[in-house]
């Protein structure tokens, strides 16, 4: 069932146990975990994840009442009646919108204080203070989309994969030990359970209306070990794994991009990943980092970690002041330079082939004036190997980013 959404949805709940997957269109048999490796039957549940959320919440009113009722509806498979409810009032939104179009206001300082106090009282104060003291507004001039093309311009996707694992290659390492132990542990359902109950609450939709405490938490409250265990391997692992068909890629790395007009009219892009990409990538930095950590400290005397502490950027600087400032005598020759590394979002990033030799631990190009050449030895973390899989189909395909 292909559909065209109007308007973005701002999801509330989809359904509150296993219908969502294993009862949803057919018969519980058809979304058993056996049937979901049929390609058909895994590409209808793509399609219908995606689709029956603004037919079940469309613009409901916050609770589970609203939600189970529509979930019953469709089940009964009143999907024509669920549909004009979601159209006409995507169309309505649409009318809305063309005789008030959205404009680059800020809010007046009620608002502002309404906005900070809702924050506050969920529990997220950061979301409390930057509302406050942040003075940037929308961008929504006419030129706006075309400024943040040209800040974040499109370069090819053909990418020089001469030393990239095979296929075989990475299914055999996710027979190993190793990997099993990895996914047992790191992506096992109390893991999953325990990032969506943590993550802030009130934090911003993603594209298809998701919040991970209000709209999913809840779901892992009811003891469904057989729904827990295909929304893990369903909707998380295929992330990990990159286990995507072909056509869902770009929608799968993609999701909405908006812009903050900066004082000097420049723009600043924000983008915001689906919740289900965010789950399993958050899942799989917990896993990597000390091994990372241990990898750059080990590889390089003199570097100092700083990203495992909750403001990093505050603890580098305030130690940076303090090396400096035992300092005695600074050779003019030999000075004493500090650098502070990060790594950046790969979607800011328009070529993403050094990444992927890094990874693959070997360059398929020169680099760094020919210091490295095609064909030498890049040093990686082993535990980022695991991960090929992830980087490939996430950072390797295009993207579609939803400009509203």
């Amino acid at each position: 069932m292909n559909c065209t959404i109007l308007a973005c949805p701002r999801l509330l709940f989809l359904i509150t146990n296993c219908a969502l997957l294993s009862e949803i269109v057919y018969t519980k048999y058809t979304f058993s975990p056996a049937n979901l490796k049929i390609p058909s039957v895994r590409v209808t549940r793509s399609d219908i994840w995606h689709t029956c959320s603004p037919l079940l919440s469309y613009l409901t009113v916050t609770g589970k009442k609203v939600a189970m009722s529509r979930a019953k509806a469709f089940l009964k498979g009143e999907w024509i009646s669920l549909w004009n409810k979601c159209r006409s009032q995507g169309v309505a939104r649409q009318e809305k919108l063309a005789q008030a179009p959205q404009t680059a206001t800020t809010r007046s300082t009620k608002q502002v204080e309404v906005l900070a106090q809702n924050y506050a009282r969920a529990g997220n104060l950061s979301k409390a203070s930057q509302s406050i003291c942040s003075t940037l507004k929308p961008a929504l001039k006419p030129d706006t989309l075309d400024k943040l093309k040209t800040k974040n311009p499109q370069d090819s996707t053909d990418f020089d994969s001469h030393h990239w694992p095979t296929t075989d290659g990475m299914d055999d390492m996710r027979r190993d030990d190793d990997w099993q132990k990895t996914e047992a542990e790191s992506f096992s359902i109390k893991k999953i359970r325990q990032y969506f109950a943590r993550c802030a609450p009130l934090i911003a939709q993603d594209v298809d209306g998701w919040r991970p405490r209000e709209h999913i938490a809840w779901m892992f409250n009811d003891g469904d070990e057989m729904f827990h265990e295909i929304f893990c391997t369903q909707l998380i692992l295929p992330y990990v794994k990159g286990n995507f068909f072909e056509g869902y890629l770009s929608k799968a790395a993609g999701g909405e991009f908006f812009a903050l007009e900066k004082p000097n009219e420049s723009v600043r892009p924000v983008f915001i990943g689906s919740t289900w990409w965010r789950a399993p990538a958050s899942l799989f930095v917990a896993e990597v980092n000390s091994d990372v950590a241990n990898f750059l400290m080990c590889t390089y005397d003199n570097f100092l970690q700083f990203a495992c502490q909750k403001d990093g950027a505050t603890r580098c600087a305030q130690i940076t002041q303090l090396i400096a400032s035992n300092c005695e005598v600074h050779d003019v020759d030999n000075p004493l330079v500090f650098m502070q590394l990060g790594i950046i979002d790969a979607f800011c990033s328009v070529r993403r082939q050094a990444q992927f030799d890094v990874l693959a631990e070997r360059a398929s190009t020169s680099y760094y004036n020919r210091n490295v050449r095609d064909g030498d030895m890049i040093p990686c973390a082993p535990s980022l190997r695991k991960y090929w899989g992830y980087f490939q189909s996430m950072q390797g395909h295009t993207s579609t980013l939803l400009f509203h």
